[in-house]
Formats: C-alpha cells, sequence, structure tokens
C-alpha cells in the first residue's frame, strides 16, 4: 500500500497533517510510540519529558483548514506536549475557522518555540507564557479573517514577530505586547491596519531593549509612536502615510517613569545600558530578569497607561 505523510518513520522529525483523520492517527501513534519507550513500572505522569522520535525538534505542518476543538484535542496530546514547530497553511479561502489560542481549554504547547498562522483564521492575536512559555518566534500571515479584535501577548522569550496583511480593532495593548517581551529582536509588520490613535497623548509607547530591527512598511494608518530601543539598526516607515510623530527617546525616565527613588532609575539606566551594549545570550537573559523583576516589584506606572501621560 502507498504510505501515508504520517505512517510512523523512527528518524522523521516531521509530520504533515492534511486531514482530519491523518490528525487523530499522528496523535494516537504519538503517544502509542511514548508508551512503548516509557520505563516498565512508570505512568504517564511519572514519565521524564522526551520526543517519541528521540529527536529534539518535532515540525508539525497543517495542510487544511484547523478548527478550534481540534486545536484542543492537539494541545491535549502528547504530541502537543512535545511539537516544537508549528505551522498552519492551509489552502486560502475567505471563511476558514478562526483559532483562539488563549482559549482557557487550550492546555498549551509547553515545547514550541516556533509558531506560523498563514491564511489560516486568528482571532485574537493573543498568546500567554502559562500555554505557550518557550515561544521564540511567531509569523501571521494574511489571516482569512484579515480583522482581529485585539494584539495582546506576554511571550518573555519572543524574539521574532512578524504580521502581515492584518487590521486590529482595538490596539491599546498593542505596545505593552511588545514591551513585554524584552528578548524581542525583530518586529515586522507589512500592512499592519488599524493603528491610529489620532492624539500624540494616546502614542504606541514600545520599550524594547533588544530590539535591532523594526518596520511598520505599508502600515498606512499608524500616526503617533514613542520608543525606547538602544540597540535598534533599522527603522522602516516607508510608506506609513499617517504617520506624524515619532519620538526616540534614550532614557526610561523620558517615557513618564514614575520611581519610588532616583537610585533605583539610575540603576535600572545602568542595567539597561549593559544590555544595550551586549551582544551575549547571557545579556538578553539578564534583560528577562531584570523586566520581569521590575514589571512586578518596581514602583512604576503600568506600560498600557504611558500613552496617556504623554
Amino acid at each position: 500500500p502507498q504510505r501515508t505523510s504520517i505512517e510512523p518513520d523512527p528518524q522523521r522529525t516531521s509530520i504533515e497533517i492534511k486531514s482530519a483523520e491523518e490528525l487523530q492517527r499522528a496523535i494516537a501513534e504519538h503517544e502509542a510510540a511514548e508508551r512503548d519507550a516509557m520505563p516498565e513500572g512508570l505512568g504517564q505522569r511519572g514519565a521524564v519529558r522526551t520526543l517519541s522520535s528521540g529527536q529534539e525538534e518535532l515540525r508539525l505542518a497543517i495542510r487544511m483548514p484547523f478548527t478550534q476543538e481540534q486545536l484542543v484535542a492537539l494541545s491535549a496530546s502528547t504530541l502537543g506536549r512535545d511539537v516544537t514547530s508549528l505551522e498552519f497553511r492551509p489552502e486560502y479561502e475567505d471563511y476558514l475557522p478562526a483559532l483562539q489560542f488563549n482559549d482557557d481549554d487550550i492546555r498549551g504547547f509547553p515545547s514550541l518555540t516556533s509558531l506560523d498562522v498563514s491564511a489560516q483564521g486568528i482571532n485574537p492575536i493573543a498568546f500567554t507564557k502559562r500555554q505557550m512559555p518557550a515561544l521564540k518566534h511567531v509569523c501571521i500571515d494574511q489571516p482569512c479573517n484579515r480583522t482581529v479584535a485585539f494584539v495582546d501577548f506576554d511571550l518573555p522569550e519572543l524574539v521574532s514577530l512578524s504580521l502581515d496583511f492584518v487590521t486590529v480593532d482595538d490596539t491599546d495593548a498593542f505596545g505593552p505586547s511588545l514591551s513585554r517581551s524584552p528578548k524581542l529582536e525583530s518586529f515586522r509588520g507589512y500592512k499592519v491596519w488599524g493603528l491610529s490613535v489620532r492624539r500624540r497623548s494616546r502614542a504606541h509607547v514600545l520599550v524594547l531593549p533588544s530590539c535591532e530591527d523594526l518596520s511598520f512598511y505599508r502600515s498606512d494608518d499608524l500616526d503617533h509612536l514613542i520608543l525606547w530601543a538602544p540597540r535598534l539598526k533599522e527603522l522602516n516607515l516607508r510608506a506609513v502615510y499617517g504617520i506624524e510623530s515619532v519620538r526616540l527617546v534614550d532614557r526610561l525616565d523620558q517615557l513618564g517613569f514614575f520611581p519610588g527613588t532616583g537610585s533605583t532609575i539610575e540603576a535600572l539606566e545602568a542595567d539597561c545600558a549593559r544590555i544595550a551594549n551586549a551582544a551575549t545570550d547571557a545579556a538578553a537573559e539578564r534583560a528577562a530578569r531584570i523586566f520581569r523583576a521590575h514589571r512586578l516589584g518596581f514602583p512604576m506606572l503600568p506600560a498600557v497607561l504611558l500613552p496617556r501621560l504623554l
């Protein structure tokens, strides 16, 4: 008989899914392979986590319209637990299902480092570190619904984010979301619409200590932007026809932070300067720790309030 795309292969690190039946088989075979590899006497909860293939990476490519129910089922499986790269790329149609990754029923994808959603619907663009703690790369390209309710995520490990052909209804959490990713090195937005705030006092505030490449190409209605990005090498505002003001600041206190003491803000600025001048993984981790600590305990106003104070 002809070999299917999900037939067991101990050397395979990539699985392609083209139907609901193939998805069910892939989940079942992955769980069976893990049971076979489990030491005798250990139950599911006592087993040491390992990819059933014995590989460090497991890529799952979805080539069919995916439903929310299927996403929930995948997240509850060992396949969902072990997948490191998840790609949704069905044939484009105008009315594909819209996935909701922040749904409470989603158990999570703890090993996932890369997420690519192309053509498949998604609404909202929202991810949490509880469900995707290791996520580093996100690409949303031409979702069929085009318009999303909001963009809101908390991904401290995020390194790159790409949004193409996306309209956002509510952008209040857009700046704070990017600012919650201190390791973010690249943001590329192409035709990201809905970013207009109409007043300079409500400008999008981006605090990006690791970002080197920031692009809003053809994000036509973006009008006001305030940016602290000490490592920035390229800022692309080409064909952003609505832009009225861009403010680049070199001190965090210029963003309107209200520290408890002068020494605290000076220490924070010194730490951020060291981060900006370093190019090692250790420095990036240091940035993450600093910003996690200050989000939890540093006496400053929440980032979401900053645009209203400027």
